[in-house]
């Protein structure tokens, strides 16, 4: 943090308390808490005023900033591990859609079409194997393009 930023932070706390800052405290502030990200230390000030009737210690800031980015970080966790069961349940999902299009059923629709078509391997006719080609292709197009429609 820069002076301006302590000597914002230090302004809040003599707002909320209603007393007159010590002339040093901007010199100790800077030397104790001037690494914390401005956001933070603000936010650590902010929270010991709702909570405190006295004015904080920089060890007391730096304990509820401690705090503060403890639960951020628990938080960024917890969104991270929720958007990582959102993208595996999806791809569950999209791996489902995927085996009922290319499964057991899609074999069935297409030896149906087959069948259709004049096949009958149980009583001996047989298509020749470019005409069963031909049909098969087309059964599977068509069952891709019904089961895209589908999903």
């Amino acid at each position: 943090m820069n002076t301006d930023e302590i000597r914002e932070l230090i302004g809040v706390c003599v707002a909320t308390y209603r007393q007159p800052a010590d002339p040093r405290d901007e010199m100790i502030w800077t030397a104790t808490l001037g690494d914390l990200p401005f956001g933070l230390a603000r936010q650590a000030v902010v929270e010991w005023a709702r909570s405190s009737p006295y004015w904080p210690r920089p060890a007391d800031l730096r304990e509820r900033a401690r705090l503060i980015d403890a639960q951020q970080q628990r938080e960024q966790a917890k969104r991270k591990q929720l958007a990582g069961r959102t993208e595996a349940v999806e791809e569950a999902i999209r791996s489902q859609q995927a085996s009922s299009r290319t499964g057991a059923n899609m074999v069935r629709h297409v030896l149906g079409r087959l069948k259709d078509a004049g096949s009958d391997p149980q009583n001996g006719k047989f298509l020749g194997a470019e005409r069963c080609a031909d049909v098969a292709e087309e059964a599977v197009k068509e069952w891709l393009d019904r089961t895209r429609e589908a999903s």
